[in-house]
């Protein structure tokens, strides 16, 4: 059971491939990477240019702005316009309409996207869940609440930031690897910034927390059960950038240049953690208010997608069915740039 907050209505959804398949179709096998598709990674716009980005709400997405300082993108001609995209829904349909040119898009909803038939598939890595996770993560709950292991989670009400999306499938996972049944598990769709007012007030069970939440939670008292990411889910790609490949195939340079670019700062931000955290209050002040607070907020980047890690992903959004057509690892990919592996 699902209650969806913001969402695609099927009326934009059904606009979106409707653009998709006749506008785009020639160019909608364009994911799967063949030999000679590669363009030359360090080309880049003959002049400066300026391109959308579609951003999500996590922190995280703080390395790109990290890069931008940096001069990363200057260098290669770039200037990035930050665009606010609530869900990878919205993003999807945003790349579709043009009126974004990069966007972030996490697993689920990029696969469900191709199987469609949406010429959206991934360019770059970006943020990744960590090899080595904090016991401190996970699902939270009231420090008086019945709930103590996974499948305690059925019949409850869980909040998670989207839906048929990373958020429930780790949930999913967990709960049903645990013996459970994650279909009786209500999930509610909720940002993360409210969900600990949500919990509080007993509109929910159990919230998600991670990175710049966790410190508001546990100064609640609030306990975790479980972390579903390290039992399940360590490094695997959480919302790189995508690109709609008709559009990438036709601005080649300033695709190649952005990949490159947005590489270069993720290893930055990896390398560099404190630079990254000191961005966080002047641009996430709700979820980052102070240096103190920014302190204790993790983030994890790569320029680089684990394939095993990538696959297990893959492989539990077709055995929970949000996909009607078999998918491989290389159907994700664009193939005009490098699929670059750790």
């Amino acid at each position: 059971m699902t209650h969806r907050i913001r969402t695609l209505s099927a009326a934009i959804a059904a606009a979106a491939l409707a653009i998709a398949l006749s506008g785009c179709a020639a160019q909608a096998d364009a994911g799967a990477r063949t030999p000679d598709s590669t363009a030359d990674t360090d080309e880049m716009p003959a002049e400066l240019t300026t391109v959308k980005v579609g951003i999500q709400p996590p922190s995280s997405m703080a390395y790109l702005r990290l890069g931008v300082e940096e001069g990363f993108f200057q260098k290669r001609n770039l200037n990035l316009e930050f665009v606010d995209v609530a869900t990878s829904d919205v993003a999807v349909t945003s790349l579709i309409s043009n009126s974004v040119n990069f966007a972030t898009i996490n697993p689920p909803v990029l696969a469900t996207a191709i199987d469609k038939g949406l010429p959206v598939r991934w360019a770059v890595a970006g943020v990744t869940s960590p090899e080595e996770v904090s016991d401190s993560d996970g699902i939270f709950v009231k420090p008086e609440s019945d709930i103590q292991n996974w499948t305690n989670l059925q019949g409850k009400r869980v909040q998670v930031p989207c839906i048929n999306c990373v958020s429930d499938l780790w949930v999913r996972t967990v709960v049903d690897e645990a013996g459970g049944d994650s279909a009786k598990v209500e999930f509610v769709v909720l940002a993360s910034a409210d969900a600990p007012a949500a919990l509080e007030a007993g509109n929910v069970d159990a919230i998600s927390g991670f990175s710049a939440l966790v410190p508001v939670l546990q100064s609640k008292g609030y306990r975790s059960i479980g972390n579903q990411i390290a039992e399940t889910a360590t490094g695997q790609p959480i919302i790189p950038f995508g690109v709609n490949v008709t559009w990438a195939g036709q601005n080649r340079a300033v695709v190649n240049a952005f990949v490159a670019a947005a590489q270069e700062s993720a290893i930055f931000a990896d390398e560099n953690i404190e630079e990254w955290r000191a961005l966080l209050p002047q641009y996430y002040p709700q979820q980052v208010p102070n240096a103190a607070a920014a302190a204790k907020v993790e983030g994890h980047w790569r320029d680089c997608y684990f394939e095993e890690a990538t696959s297990v992903l893959l492989d539990g959004i077709v055995s929970y069915g949000w996909v009607q057509k078999p998918l491989d690892v290389d159907d994700l990919f664009y193939s005009g740039v490098e699929t670059k592996f750790c």
